[in-house]
């Protein structure tokens, strides 16, 4: 019988198979160190989560702010043009109380007597001065 030996592999074998061994070393990794990475990882984009979460709040609390800022902004101008409108109104008094000031002559003519004098006080019907009415006073012949 006859003894089959399996051949000696050559040194370019050898060398090609210690390539491949260190290839598959290098890409694996034991497991823990793979379990340490992905925690790791886990860890970050938790922190991650709760900076955005932090942020968010942040900005809708910033947004609640604002908005009572809005409101109480709106109910200022309201308030400012109410007193606008009062103030419309008290000028359009005051115009039509100024025009009761004024004294009209009835008709063209001249002041005969001043039974007033500036800052008294004087009452409705309280004869104030004496008017002398020119258009009695037409030319005419005298006898």
């Amino acid at each position: 019988m006859r003894t089959w030996f399996a051949p000696t592999p050559s040194a370019s074998a050898k060398r090609v198979c210690i390539k491949l061994i260190r290839r598959r070393s290098r890409r694996w990794k034991p497991r823990w160190r793979t379990d340490q990475r992905l925690t790791a990882q886990l860890a970050s984009r938790d922190a991650d989560l709760k900076q955005a979460e932090t942020m968010l709040r942040s900005s809708e609390l910033t947004a609640e702010a604002e908005r009572r800022t809005k409101a109480v902004l709106e109910s200022q101008d309201m308030q400012l043009r109410a007193d606008l409108h009062a103030k419309q109104a008290n000028l359009a008094a005051a115009m039509v109380n100024l025009g009761y000031t004024k004294i009209y002559a009835p008709s063209e003519g001249t002041v005969g007597e001043r039974q007033v004098r500036t800052g008294q006080l004087v009452s409705p019907g309280m004869q104030v001065i004496a008017f002398v009415d020119v258009t009695k006073w037409g030319a005419g012949e005298l006898s």
